[in-house]
């Protein structure tokens, strides 16, 4: 299982993969982090919507590849 995932995470089969859009939607997205170096990457979220400004906590699972949850305001 592990090769499998090494697999998919350096390569674009991640991105080709039917099931995982079943549940998950794919965005390209540029971003800054906390010290205003501005990056750009794909993430993976639950949301099949978001708007432009919305905030978003980014875990990192591969190169220019991430995992994110959109944060609730308080």
């Amino acid at each position: 299982m592990i090769i499998i995932y090494r697999i998919y995470i350096n390569s674009n089969l991640l991105l080709i993969n039917p099931i995982l859009s079943f549940r998950y939607s794919l965005f390209e997205i540029e971003y800054k982090t906390q010290n205003n170096t501005a990056k750009s990457g794909l993430i993976i979220i639950k949301n099949k919507y978001l708007e432009e400004d919305t905030v978003i906590k980014i875990y990192e699972i591969g190169f220019k590849l991430h995992y994110a949850v959109k944060k609730t305001k308080y």
